[in-house]
């Protein structure tokens, strides 16, 4: 038995067991109404109040266990033979057996009908022989059969058990398929409250929900593509803010201190340092001279502490920033020498996790370079 049906097979098992209690009462409640007109008030107490004390005993000492549903149909049939007992063997009594059986399909087991079946097939037999013999059964509808009708009603007795064992089998394989359909719905709703919770946190803004989708949940793994394209969509915008805000605070910088080449190199250095949040910074200026080559010099800087190239002058392809100058290109680093330069922080010196060093060009022309550290990477 698979154990994501188990408790659905549980379930019925009580439930056949709930139904096996009315039969038993029923069953008693006829034989002793049937005690008054054969008058067998004696095998009715013993049969009846025996059976009934049976199959509770067993149903406790057994809980949970498979031997007592096989029991609870023997003592069901065992009931039948009270009847055949009172009764003197009336063809009536057939309708019981076909009523048992029945009562039993609920079970959905065919190890529990079989026993029964066996148990009730030997019975009629019994029942026909001591027909035959005239020793207890005298009816003439009883004695009157031929070998022909006994074959028939064993073969038709059997026959009804047959069906009803591959009736039980059939019963038992759509409760497990209704089981594995109604975990599946569970699972589909659960899946659905889930993909509906993670759809409200994006809709609120919270893009960094986690939410992780099962190989067959379609609707999840759109819901996380949305994320994503929205995740990807706000970057963008964070950037392109990021940039235009910088741009019009630089423009500002410029168009207010154009007539000052050392405070136009101060304030716009301060304000990127500051606006990228970064830790230290510096601009060096193209400066050509008549007499020697031209070179680059510190303008104006932030926060510096100690640098391994620290002069005001820095020649052309010499360190990093003379290398971005030469090669005309944006120079970014996190793997920084230790001896290159160091960031003043609260707890002392300490070297950046990132470098980046950005040539200034007018039509190609190089005009100066911007220097800029971070702890941040």
């Amino acid at each position: 038995m698979d154990d994501t049906t188990r408790s659905f097979h549980i379930k019925v098992q009580e439930e056949a067991h709930s139904i096996s209690k009315y039969f038993v009462w029923g069953y008693l409640v006829t034989g002793l109404a049937l005690s008054p007109i054969y008058q067998t008030y004696v095998p009715t107490l013993i049969f009846g109040v025996t059976n009934t004390l049976c199959f509770y005993g067993i149903h406790i000492l057994g809980k949970g266990k498979f031997w007592p549903k096989i029991v609870t149909g023997l003592l069901l049939w065992n009931f039948n033979v009270l009847f055949i007992i009172q009764m003197q063997g009336a063809l009536e009594i057939h309708f019981f057996y076909f009523i048992t059986i029945t009562a039993l399909l609920f079970y959905e087991s065919w190890k529990v009908i079989l026993p029964t079946v066996v148990y009730a097939l030997v019975s009629f037999t019994l029942l026909f022989y001591f027909s035959a013999k005239d020793l207890y059964f005298s009816l003439d509808e009883i004695s009157d059969l031929t070998a022909q009708n006994i074959m028939i009603h064993l073969f038709l007795a059997g026959l009804y058990g047959a069906i009803a064992c591959i009736w039980s089998t059939i019963q038992r394989k759509q409760t497990e398929q209704s089981a594995l359909d109604q975990l599946k719905m569970r699972e589909q709703i659960k899946l659905m409250e889930n993909n509906v919770e993670f759809a409200r946190e994006i809709s609120q803004g919270n893009l960094q929900s986690e939410y992780e989708a099962q190989k067959d949940d379609r609707l999840g793994y759109a819901l996380i593509d949305m994320r994503k394209s929205l995740l990807d969509a706000s970057e963008r915008e964070s950037k392109e803010k990021f940039i235009n805000v910088g741009l019009a605070s630089v423009g500002e910088i410029l168009r207010n201190h154009s007539d000052n080449l050392d405070n136009l190199c101060d304030q716009v250095i301060g304000e990127l340092v500051s606006y990228m949040k970064a830790n230290q910074g510096g601009i060096f200026v193209m400066v050509e001279d008549t007499d020697d080559q031209p070179y680059l010099e510190l303008k104006a800087c932030r926060a510096y502490e100690r640098r391994k190239f620290l002069e005001k002058k820095v020649e052309i392809g010499q360190g990093l920033v003379g290398q971005a100058a030469i090669e005309k290109r944006t120079i970014y680093m996190t793997n920084i020498p230790e001896d290159y330069l160091n960031i003043t922080s609260g707890l002392g010196l300490a070297s950046p996790s990132s470098l980046l060093i950005v040539p200034l060009k007018t039509d190609d022309k190089i005009m100066g370079v911007i220097e800029i550290a971070s702890f941040e990477i």
